[in-house]
């Protein structure tokens, strides 16, 4: 290995580089991938800034590290007596990167470290690292930093929000004509998010990557007159939505986005609002429906939408109840999801198969349906926000009641 006292040359780029730009990349994409060694190795040469910052984005090594919890990375980082707590160019420190993702043992890292690190300081969205660590709902995390000495009393009573208050709007563009304005909320239940019980399920209440993937692919098909559209499981509203302002979506159809959480529904009801004039179909309806009970189902629909609904195997059964329940003959069902890491998901699809519905399309999503999705093209803050998006794999499937 290299030592920092045996190279006299720090302009000299590491051995098995041309440049410093392409060191500087590679120590980026290890820091950003976990690739602890690698990233080890050329930050032991004087020549690689620790606190090089991407063009663009302004993100050093220890943003990327935070943003994706590779506590190893961040580290072996701040192992670099040089190592600074420095913003990008959206005004984030990589505190507000670990606290927004619930990386707790990133977070303990940089507050370890930098003594005078201030988890109040705001990025240019008014945001703190505190009020991202709202939104993570990791308790152990929001501990951490009201536990800091930054956290004082006095700037806390100056509004802070609390998680029942933490929200946040995004303006989407999923290359339909009007932009999308969709209002997120802080989870409710910070320790389990994902539940098989639809009253305390409060993953609805943000807006997830395979929304945006599920939003491209439903608004891309054709809704003819008399379309009568059910989004199971609606939360933000998101693919929904945007198949009500699809040029595609004819003006005499209909659609009813659907979820069961209280708070849910009721943001289901403002995000509908925010878009009303966006809106192409005929009308954009919130029902409360319990896939667990029959009487609330929506009988005789013609294209049911479903994005990212399986992730436990218990709720398989009631969401296949719910779709028999809404669907008859000729039917069209699109779901879209991870092709992996979702546990239920080969019974959900063994279960439609098995109810006589015909797969009639497969395939994975493309460039296209992962691209940024937000309006302002931030690169950086779609990075953030939407980390999955383009780092999983994720299935698209259109099925026909027989």
């Amino acid at each position: 290995m290299t030592s920092l006292s045996t190279v006299k040359d720090a302009t000299i780029p590491p051995p098995g580089f041309a440049t410093l730009d392409e060191a500087h990349q590679e120590m980026l994409d290890c820091a950003r991938y976990g690739d602890v060694e690698d990233l080890r190795q050329l930050l032991c040469h004087p020549s690689v800034s620790v606190n090089h910052a991407a063009p663009g984005s302004g993100n050093t090594a220890l943003h990327l590290a935070c943003a994706n919890g590779e506590a190893g990375c961040v580290e072996v980082v701040l192992a670099r007596p040089d190592a600074e707590h420095r913003s990008n160019e959206s005004g984030n420190y990589p505190l507000h990167y670990a606290s927004l993702n619930g990386h707790l043992a990133c977070v303990n890292k940089l507050l370890e470290r930098f003594k005078d690190i201030d988890v109040l300081a705001k990025n240019e969205f008014g945001k703190s690292s505190l009020t991202e660590g709202f939104k993570s709902e990791v308790t152990e995390v929001v501990g951490a930093l009201l536990e800091h000495d930054s956290s004082t009393e006095d700037k806390l009573l100056q509004g802070v929000p609390t998680p029942e208050t933490v929200e946040a709007n995004q303006l989407l563009s999923l290359d339909l004509p009007p932009r999308l304005q969709i209002r997120e909320l802080s989870m409710t239940t910070p320790d389990s998010p994902f539940t098989s019980s639809t009253s305390l399920d409060s993953t609805g209440q943000s807006v997830w990557s395979c929304s945006i993937v599920a939003a491209r692919f439903f608004a891309s098909r054709e809704f003819p007159p008399g379309s009568k559209i059910l989004e199971l499981g609606s939360g933000c509203g998101v693919p929904g939505l945007a198949v009500s302002c699809s040029t595609k979506t004819s003006s005499e159809s209909s659609v009813l986005l659907s979820d069961f959480n209280p708070r849910t529904l009721d943001n289901l009801r403002h995000n509908a609002g925010l878009n009303a004039k966006g809106r192409r179909s005929k009308s954009v309806d919130v029902a409360n429906v319990d896939w667990s009970d029959p009487k609330t189902h929506v009988p005789g629909c013609t294209h049911l939408l479903g994005c990212d609904l399986v992730y436990t195997p218990e709720i398989v059964a009631p969401l296949l109840s719910a779709v028999e329940g809404c669907s008859e003959s000729g039917t069209t069902m699109m779901y879209s999801g991870p092709t992996g890491g979702r546990a239920g998901i080969e019974d959900f699809l063994k279960g439609m198969e098995e109810g006589g519905w015909k797969l009639e399309d497969h395939r994975l999503a493309g460039e296209d349906e992962v691209k940024n999705p937000l309006e302002s093209g931030d690169e950086d803050m779609a990075f953030l926000c939407f980390q999955e998006l383009k780092d999983m794999e994720w299935g698209l499937w259109l099925w026909v009641k027989e």
